[in-house]
């Protein structure tokens, strides 16, 4: 019963004992006052019929205190529940309107205790579910960007977030709804059928009959809604996917006028999830109904016992009329646990997915993961690729085909060769954002598999094709991973990056906000606030991935000179897609097709490498 992926991930409930503790203990407090309350209408029972039967209602005198000897005598209770109840008998008003009021006022301050304890049982067990759902969302906020970029190549990352925002959100309802009002209302309820036992035992029996089919039913409902909760989430993925790349490609939407053709897309996904959570919600609205006809069937069994009794047998009907109470109180309790199956099974998939992602593979970024490994020292020898290659997921060709090549520290190594080539993938091998299938990359003849990942990245500045910026200032930009530096380590860096003129006309200069993926701000703007980033960086190894490609003729001169003054003692690898950029490089390493076709200066490839002079009069002289 207790037991796949929802189970599991209650098991993070126990790190908070001292809240689940007193929410246990409010909901045992609560349900022995609901039950207490209950039988109360035992009393009430007799004190109605025992006034009607003496006929002057003004010289009623309490029935109670001798059916309670009675009850106490006759039951099997043992000798410290039995002795209370005489004692209570013996301290009953004997006045029936007295004894009635009493009742009441007992009543009332059971029901008064009661709601105080599930308000307190309804507050720990929200805190305790917004507290893990929290813990959830940064766990696989973490797992999302300390994975491996492989992953995500496999995965995507829009589903990932689809987890964090959706998944978290569907497990922690269940959560509060299980151990909230769930444990509550089961507790009220088996209170309940408890306090009936006592009363009438064989009415209680007969109406348990239609236990077993119940179960039966709400197990083949619960099925069902697993089924197609695990369909939906999965849409939710896909949708929230297609959602980003609407946003992020509206300006080709509206050029190609493309919005019938997205909203076709999107209508039909939205339907498959409409679908899917109409199914969801038929289950779980045949299922009350359902269990309801079937519980019916045993109170109305019970409730033709107890007519049968009193009718042809005089039996007390205070007694029978107090299990039917009783089993009605019980029934109302129970009802809602009726339904946690099927929540349960709703919640089953999200905390598999939920489960799943957080067992992701992280990359040992962190100082506890690292700390078995050495840091790598400065670099100042020589990068070399021995023998790499490289799949991509679920490719028939090498991205890269055993490609060997040594740089020398301090010089500039351009890499050009067609789309496909395998260049972007051979430089993503450096910063180890991707491991080849055989192989190995060597900085200074140490394997970089051995050494401190962190201290590895630490040296290593990357200037992407497309810049990625972030939410926030632009000294926060350009500050990115090397938050202890100060405002004037920014500007000089600006400065060096010919950033500095903009940022200083814009109203708040330094401090400027940018929006969403740097919204405020020109390509070629953007483009220069990444390579102040990376210059403040002061990394040994610089890569330039096609850098200067969205900077405007009259910039890009100023742009390489900067570079150049910058990339003097570092190690620099330039993807180039721009005669200007590859003429001054040290060497240029030519690719095809994921091999290493040549390597040498600029005028030695013009005179023997066919590709590359190919490449010179079409790609390369086509970007200058």
């Amino acid at each position: 019963m207790f037991k796949g992926p929802f189970w599991i991930s209650c098991l993070d409930l126990l790190r908070h004992k001292r809240a689940i503790t007193g929410a246990v203990a409010a909901t045992l407090v609560a349900a022995l006052c609901f039950g207490a309350g209950l039988a109360m209408i035992y009393p009430i029972f007799s004190l109605f019929f025992g006034t009607a039967q003496a006929g002057d209602a003004s010289l009623a005198q309490n029935p109670l205190p001798a059916k309670i000897h009675q009850f106490a005598d006759t039951s099997w209770f043992p000798y410290w529940i039995s002795e209370p109840l005489h004692a209570l008998a013996e301290a009953m008003p004997t006045d029936a309107l007295v004894a009635f009021i009493a009742v009441m006022g007992v009543i009332y301050a059971f029901s008064l205790v009661a709601n105080l304890m599930r308000y307190i049982q309804q507050l720990l067990i929200s805190h305790i579910a917004e507290q893990l759902a929290a813990d959830y969302r940064e766990k696989l906020y973490t797992n999302l960007i300390e994975a491996p970029t492989e992953h995500f190549m496999r995965e995507g990352a829009a589903d990932h977030a689809s987890k964090i925002w959706i998944d978290v959100r569907v497990l922690t309802n269940a959560q509060v709804t299980v151990f909230g009002k769930g444990l509550f209302e089961g507790a009220r309820g088996l209170a309940a059928l408890v306090t009936a036992f006592f009363f009438d035992p064989l009415l209680v029996s007969v109406c348990l009959i239609t236990a077993p089919p119940t179960a039966l039913l709400i197990r083949r409902y619960g099925t069902r809604i697993r089924r197609s909760s695990r369909g939906a989430l999965d849409l939710y993925g896909v949708a929230m996917s297609r959602l980003n790349a609407s946003i992020s490609g509206l300006s080709t939407i509206k050029v190609f006028t493309a919005e019938s053709y997205e909203r076709r897309r999107f209508r039909l996904l939205n339907r498959q999830i409409y679908r899917q959570m109409m199914n969801i919600r038929e289950a779980r609205a045949k299922a009350s109904p359902s269990v309801e006809v079937i519980t019916m069937i045993g109170v109305v069994a019970a409730a033709t016992l107890a007519a049968w009794y009193i009718i042809r047998h005089g039996a007390d009907p205070s007694a029978a009329l107090a299990t039917l109470g009783l089993l009605a109180g019980a029934a109302a309790g129970l009802k809602p646990v009726t339904q946690l199956h099927n929540v349960i099974h709703q919640a089953d998939p999200a905390a598999k997915r939920i489960l799943d992602a957080t067992g992701i593979d992280t990359e040992p970024t962190r100082y506890d993961a690292t700390a078995q490994r050495p840091p790598l020292p400065r670099h100042s020898r020589s990068v070399v690729f021995d023998a790499v290659t490289y799949h991509y997921p679920d490719a028939e060709t090498p991205a890269l085909d055993g490609i060997t090549l040594e740089v020398e520290a301090g010089s500039t190594t351009a890499i050009v060769g067609g789309n496909g080539a395998g260049k972007s993938t051979l430089l993503y091998l450096i910063p180890r954002l991707i491991e080849p299938a055989s192989g190995r990359v060597l900085i200074d003849d140490t394997d970089i598999t051995t050494v401190s990942l962190r201290s590895l990245r630490k040296q290593i500045a990357v200037v992407p094709q497309k810049t990625h910026l972030f939410e926030g200032t632009i000294a926060e930009n350009i500050a990115y991973g090397s938050s202890e530096r100060s405002l004037d380590d920014i500007e000089a860096a600006a400065r060096a990056a010919f950033a500095h003129e903009f940022i200083d006309a814009l109203p708040e200069g330094y401090l400027t906000r940018l929006g969403e993926s740097g919204s405020g701000l020109s390509g070629g703007q953007g483009q220069r606030i990444a390579i102040a980033r990376a210059i403040l960086r002061n990394p040994a190894i610089l890569i330039l991935d096609e850098a200067t490609s969205q900077i405007d003729a009259e910039s890009e001169a100023k742009i390489n000179q900067a570079i150049d003054r910058f990339a003097q003692q570092r190690t620099t690898f330039v993807i180039a897609h721009r005669m200007s950029t590859v003429v001054n490089a040290d060497r240029i390493v030519v690719m095809d097709r994921g091999r290493v076709i040549d390597v040498a200066p600029h005028s030695v490839l013009l005179e023997r490498c066919e590709l590359y002079h190919n490449l010179s009069k079409t790609q390369l002289d086509a970007g200058s």
